[in-house]
């Protein structure tokens, strides 16, 4: 069994083939004529006996793809759609049963398919043009993405340590060259006045400059910090002072 769904002013309306005879899904045809689904295709009970409804040859049930699976639903044919139209009250009957007739009957006779507007060389176009649309969103964000990635970097390389952590470097560098001072005194440190500190100071701001390409330990970027302190904490003078 086919199914094909195509659409009427905004409202799908289903179609099935079973054995090469196309049926429409009743209650969509009802929705557009605003018809009840039951009374219209079955009719009411009267002595025990259906009356009003289409006769048996214009209907019957199929089993139709639903978002919740398949379900048995009423079909009818274009005998039981002629008669549905004429029993419609609503101004847009006719020109429901002139669009059926004129446009999706004669197409689905002729390809078995139904396109959009009646035109596939439109519809491809319309591809064609979300398609590029499409590839145009794609290249912009990649624009964008790129810029930002310029940006980050710029101010990346721009921006340096904030005052804080000015203050941690700073320490870790009087800790280390303090930590440094007993070895180097060889007198346990306890000489007030260390001649070799302005030395130490000086060798390891040289090798902060050489390490991380700043001035000044102020200088030294975000991305550099935690492993610039840590630098500091293990550094050791290249030659021991005397």
């Amino acid at each position: 069994m086919q199914e094909l769904q195509f659409n009427y002013k905004g409202t799908d309306i289903r179609t099935v083939e079973v054995e090469g005879v196309k049926w429409f899904v009743a209650s969509d045809v009802c929705r557009i004529l605003d018809l009840d689904t039951s009374l219209a295709v079955n009719g009411r009970l009267r002595d025990g006996k259906p009356s009003g409804g289409l006769d048996d040859d214009e209907k019957g049930t199929a089993l139709v793809s639903t978002p919740g699976g398949n379900q048995e639903v009423l079909i009818i044919n274009e005998p039981g759609l002629y008669s549905l139209v004429l029993r419609s009250r609503k101004d847009e009957a006719k020109a429901f049963k002139r669009w059926i007739t004129h446009d999706v009957l004669p197409e689905l006779r002729k390809t078995g398919t139904y396109s959009i507007n009646g035109s596939q060389p439109a519809l491809m176009a319309q591809m064609t043009e979300v398609l590029s649309t499409m590839t145009q969103l794609v290249a912009t964000i990649q624009d964008r993405d790129a810029k930002l990635d310029r940006v980050a970097y710029e101010l990346d390389t721009a921006l340096t340590i904030n005052n804080h952590a000015q203050t941690i470097v700073h320490k870790a560098i009087k800790t280390r060259v303090s930590t440094l001072e007993p070895d180097i005194i060889g007198d346990g440190g306890k000489k007030k006045r260390n001649p070799n500190r302005p030395p130490l100071y000086k060798e390891l701001y040289a090798d902060i400059h050489k390490h991380f390409g700043v001035d000044s330990f102020r200088d030294i970027k975000p991305k550099d910090f935690d492993a610039a302190v840590e630098f500091i904490r293990n550094w050791s003078p290249a030659v021991a002072l005397a």
